[in-house]
């Protein structure tokens, strides 16, 4: 901590008696002189199992995976070990996008044990189309599961311990947040000799026979904005109170699209639904990545995500549905690079058709509310 504090706003937190154990991480990490880059990564390929519970078929297709061994051998480890292999285990979205958002292992932990860092990308995301474009045809997209997944990480794993020297001793730690700590905590359950251990983090297993409400992600988001400033909740409520009205008739529906900038026409009750759910959407991943500084976790975000938004509708007092778009464009459109919005096309990574949906639908089903 004798390292130089940056920053009026870091200096303004720090000289505070009591400062609440979140902010309290943002600021170590990033109010004192920055850590180091994550180290750079080469993507590889690795020709996979397509599935692994059916001996009558050796079909197989490209699973990507990030590898990044700058610090790998760095450190002193017995038994010819290299170092430990830190083996990320990708979920709902391009590996690629896991990788930017992993410091604490990539810019901390690393460096710190001298790992080598594989980050593995789960099949029907990113680049691991096991069909190519036709992956999500009726017929190839059931080979979509958590179960072949996970299998996919144990056979890679066992591959890099056989195949690269200096990897067969080493121990294996896993990661994910999310799905993708759920699919750790899973991992370690059901193969317990790959992993000696495993961080999931933000792993949703209470909504899950708990007892907890299947509201409380949503009341969580909400209070989020209702705390960024005196009155954004309520106009948030008010605008989509006024939108499910519009939905109703033709002219309703122009005027949401003309209010949202969309490219394209809502024909029916449906399409104007959708543009509720992709608001929803909106809200609820600015209120996940309200960080003060601006992230790339599949969409480019700005800093303070929600104060922003709250701020923007603000401006507009006398069109609620008009000020609910115009703060939509902190998250939808930071880059400033859309004139008109295609709700099907301006989203996140991780919230593009089909495998998410898919998996949500089969075998990762939470009883959670998500409106």
């Amino acid at each position: 901590y004798q390292r130089r504090v940056r920053g009026g706003l870091c200096k303004m937190f720090l000289n505070k008696s009591v400062v609440p154990l979140s902010l309290l991480l943002v600021l170590i990490v990033h109010c004192f002189d920055p850590l180091p880059p994550a180290p750079p990564y080469v993507q590889k390929y690795f020709e996979q199992t397509l599935d692994h519970f059916n001996f009558e078929t050796h079909k197989t297709y490209k699973q990507r995976y990030l590898w990044a061994d700058k610090y790998w051998g760095t450190k002193n480890y017995p038994n010819n070990c290299k170092g430990p292999i830190f083996f990320y285990l990708g979920n709902e979205s391009p590996v690629t996008d896991y990788y930017e958002a992993s410091g604490f292992f990539t810019q901390v932990l690393a460096p710190k044990y001298g790992a080598l860092l594989v980050f593995a990308e789960h099949r029907y995301f990113g680049e691991s189309m096991p069909f190519g474009n036709n992956s999500f045809a009726p017929g190839n997209i059931g080979y979509c599961s958590s179960d072949q997944a996970l299998a996919d990480y144990a056979v890679l794993i066992r591959n890099i311990k056989k195949t690269i020297p200096g990897a067969a001793t080493c121990p294996v730690i896993g990661f994910g947040g999310s799905y993708g700590g759920m699919l750790t905590t899973w991992f370690r359950l059901k193969y317990p000799n790959e992993i000696i251990g495993g961080l999931a983090a933000s792993a949703p297993f209470n909504f899950v026979g708990s007892g907890i409400s299947p509201s409380a992600f949503t009341d969580a988001c909400t209070n989020t904005f209702n705390t960024a400033r005196e009155g954004c909740g309520a106009q948030i409520q008010a605008a989509f109170k006024e939108m499910t009205i519009l939905a109703n008739t033709p002219e309703g529906r122009t005027r949401i699209k003309n209010d949202f900038m969309l490219c394209k026409d809502l024909p029916d009750e449906n399409s104007a639904y959708a543009v509720i759910d992709w608001a929803v959407s909106g809200l609820q991943g600015m209120a996940m990545l309200d960080y003060p500084y601006e992230t790339n976790y599949g969409i480019s975000v700005s800093a303070w995500p929600v104060n922003n938004t709250c701020n923007r509708m603000a401006t507009i007092t006398d069109n609620n549905v008009k000020a609910l778009a115009y703060g939509l464009g902190t998250y939808y459109n930071n880059t400033g690079s859309w004139t008109c919005y295609d709700i099907d096309k301006d989203i996140p990574d991780w919230g593009k058709c089909c495998g998410w949906d898919y998996l949500a639908c089969t075998v990762v089903y939470l009883s959670l509310i998500h409106i």
